[in-house]
């Protein structure tokens, strides 16, 4: 697909596969109306044991996504625990996701370490719980990831937070060091499982950070100021939902109308958008230098075209850059995205009917709102 046909799909694909994942909470006082989605020969050591853990109780899931961006993930690992996997051991925050931490243990001299990689509120839904093996441990249901058997060195355990279509993950994995053979690791899910048993208390039990984040965004809630958007549109209903700490979804429909438009708010570290402007026939697509607040900014919009130049739809988003790339790293930009794209089916309409656009207008308000957060 070339790449004018990417940058018409990216924002569909990114708001497509949110509305798809049948696992985003909804955001207290704005559910989705009934019928809408909603919005070696090396010897291993012995496994760790797991800490006594009480039956877990329903959580709110918005005070989930809450507690999860006041604390800080790393907290949540417990080194001392690997104590027996090296001598040199650490936790280090995952700089470009923001609801992980990995922490690393090794021996000097020795060709590979073991790494623990824990990420807090990913998306698990009926469909996750389905497809990763349901595993009762300690009192709790982890779920084996389905993929585990494909692997010799590595091994995931999913722990569903109750009432909330989300989980903590614990990955653990045997790492050779640069150019070092791989290593098989026999106990890899025995470890991870014991280890994800032992930090779950401090998973379900977020200790705000002592010291703000040097990464601005984070903290921020996406979802902040969705009203906003809301008031813009009085004659649609709407369904909010987080796809993640860091990921607000916003759809917004009429019915009766085929035509629905879904916008996504999320914070994110990455290279900024390159500025072009091109049309190679099934549309256009134009990345232009702007200000939204007090933050310089890339506007991104689409109009497809069809047979005999009919209009087919577009979309129209933001990337605010928050913090710019530093010069040894151009992905190293920390920006928030509002993204908003229409969403239909081709067959709603007759054939040669013209589907415009949507207008930017509501959403430039939006992003002026959002950066007014950060």
């Amino acid at each position: 697909m070339n790449r004018l046909k990417n940058r018409l799909g990216l924002l569909a694909v990114l708001s497509a596969a949110a509305l798809m994942a049948g696992c985003a909470t909804t955001v207290s006082g704005t559910a989705s109306p009934a019928g809408e989605p909603a919005a070696s020969g090396q010897k291993a050591p012995p496994a760790a044991e797991p800490t006594d853990t009480p039956p877990s109780t329903p959580v709110n899931a918005d005070e989930l996504m809450r507690k999860i961006r006041d604390a800080s993930v790393c907290d949540i690992h417990d080194v001392e625990a690997l104590a027996k996997f090296g001598a040199q051991r650490e936790a280090e925050g995952a700089r470009r996701v923001f609801n992980e931490c990995w922490a690393r243990a090794k021996n000097p001299n020795e060709p590979f370490s073991y790494l623990f990689d824990l990420k807090v509120g990913v998306e698990f839904g009926q469909k996750e719980r389905t497809e990763n093996a349901p595993e009762p441990a300690d009192g709790r249901t982890l779920h084996n990831y389905r993929y585990n058997k494909e692997k010799q060195d590595e091994c995931m355990y999913y722990a569903p937070y109750p009432g909330a279509d989300f989980a903590v993950s614990l990955r653990a994995r045997k790492v050779p060091a640069k150019g070092a053979p791989d290593q098989v690791w026999p106990e890899r899910c025995q470890e991870a499982k014991s280890y994800l048993l032992r930090i779950m208390p401090k998973a379900e039990a977020f200790t705000p950070r002592s010291k703000p984040s040097t990464i601005p965004v984070v903290g921020k809630d996406p979802c902040a100021r969705k009203d906003v958007l809301l008031g813009q549109y009085p004659d649609y209903q709407s369904g909010v939902s987080y796809v993640s700490p860091y990921q607000c979804r916003i759809r917004l429909f009429r019915p009766g109308n085929p035509v629905a438009l879904n916008v996504s708010v999320y914070w994110k570290i990455d290279a900024v958008p390159r500025l072009e402007k091109t049309d190679q026939g099934v549309g256009t697509w134009e990345a232009a230098a702007t200000r939204v607040g007090r933050f310089n900014a890339v506007k991104m919009v689409s109009a497809g075209r069809g047979p005999g130049g009919v209009q087919t739809g577009g979309s129209c988003g933001y990337a605010l850059i928050v913090e710019p790339a530093p010069p040894e790293d151009q992905n190293g930009a920390v920006l928030a995205k509002v993204d908003l794209n229409d969403d239909f089916r081709a067959a709603s309409f007759p054939p040669g009917a013209n589907v415009p656009p949507p207008s930017c207008e509501p959403l430039t308000r939006f992003a002026e709102a959002v950066a007014g957060q950060l």
